[in-house]
């Protein structure tokens, strides 16, 4: 058993998005997490890679390559190794402590990224992932946008008859009808609610928001009857934060007390990971793409030793090269990885 350490960078080579489920603008924006780091001038907050991200894209790509030797397998094992399985109400059987070892010593997916909930309950990982920093405090990119609704598209004169076409725009224009109505009655119970004048000024203002209001009915009905629906294909997207391209990220892993299957195990999920190197979301619209370095050292009481170092850069593709670069003892790991397959 040995302890490494992996220190390094993700540099991004795309915009990279990935919001939690509570971070979001009033007006719906997606926003990055942030962290309050020390710097010369003091306190200041920055974006971040968090660590459960990393960690869980690292343990998903060790999980397809370990399913790729087992499959078929149960919806439960594939929730055990990709989640670290699921805990139901039942209740949990206890487990003497040679079979857990046992058990433990022939799954180094769950020993290096633990477990909630496998066959032997709890499993506590070997593998620590911190978050990704930046060297200086770094402000998101705003990426925004709209959804059209085609009718500026060319390819609508090539694929639409002229009965069809003449109908698509005169929903559009039904729309633009409906939306300038809507704008008139918004304005106009404006100036009643403001209004302090008289009676029959009043009055007036209430006949034109009569109208306005008829008006946009009628053109919400004629846009239903001519498109099936009175809501617009145009929709305004809210938009997310995005950590920019080009901001390199410092990062460490800590490998506690790991057998050379374990980090066999790795190295391959790392190179299942070097297909598509990318971490986040709004991966559609190309978001998430990464390079990344590690040097690997081994660490022997308070001193570390060199052992190797890996890489991704997906920029090598550009050059029909490959993207992972191996040397020192990750590479013999990986090639023991491929020689355990026999």
């Amino acid at each position: 058993m040995n302890t490494y350490l992996f220190v390094g960078t993700i540099t991004t080579r795309a915009p990279l998005a990935y919001s939690p489920p509570d971070h979001v603008a009033p007006d719906k924006r997606a926003l990055l997490p942030r962290m309050t780091v020390p710097t010369a001038a003091g306190p200041l907050d920055t974006v971040y890679l968090s660590g459960s991200t990393i960690r869980g894209r690292y343990r998903h790509a060790c999980a397809d390559v370990c399913l790729a030797r087992e499959k078929p397998v149960t919806y439960e094992r594939y929730l055990e190794l990709t989640v670290g399985g699921v805990k139901g109400r039942a209740a949990v059987r206890r487990v003497g402590l040679s079979e857990r070892g046992a058990y433990v010593a022939g799954e180094p997916l769950l020993s290096l990224f633990g477990a909630g909930a496998s066959k032997v309950g709890w499993i506590h990982g070997r593998l620590a992932v911190g978050a990704a920093l930046p060297a200086e405090p770094a402000e998101p990119v705003v990426l925004n946008g709209r959804r059209g609704d085609g009718t500026e598209d060319p390819i609508l004169l090539e694929v639409l008859g002229e009965e069809e076409r003449e109908r698509v725009l005169l929903a559009a224009e039904a729309n633009q009808q409906r939306s300038r109505a809507a704008a008139k009655v918004g304005q106009l119970r404006r100036q009643i609610a403001r209004a302090n004048g008289a009676e029959a000024d009043l009055s007036e203002l209430r006949r034109s928001l009569e109208a306005a209001r008829q008006a946009e009915e009628e053109a919400a009905s004629a846009q239903s009857e001519l498109v099936g629906s009175d809501v617009s294909p145009l929709l305004p997207l809210a938009g997310y934060e995005a950590i920019a391209p080009g901001t390199a990220l410092s990062h460490r892993m800590f490998f506690r007390h790991v057998s050379q299957g374990e980090m066999s195990l790795f190295v391959a999920g790392f190179a299942r990971f070097a297909e598509q190197p990318r971490f986040g979301g709004r991966g559609a619209q190309g978001c998430g793409s990464v390079g990344v370095e590690y040097a690997v050292k081994r660490l022997d009481g308070v001193r570390a030793h060199t052992v190797g170092a890996v890489s991704i850069d997906p920029g090598r593709w550009d050059e029909d090269g490959s993207s992972l670069v191996l040397s020192g003892e990750p590479a013999c790991w990986l090639d023991a990885w491929h020689d355990s397959a026999s």
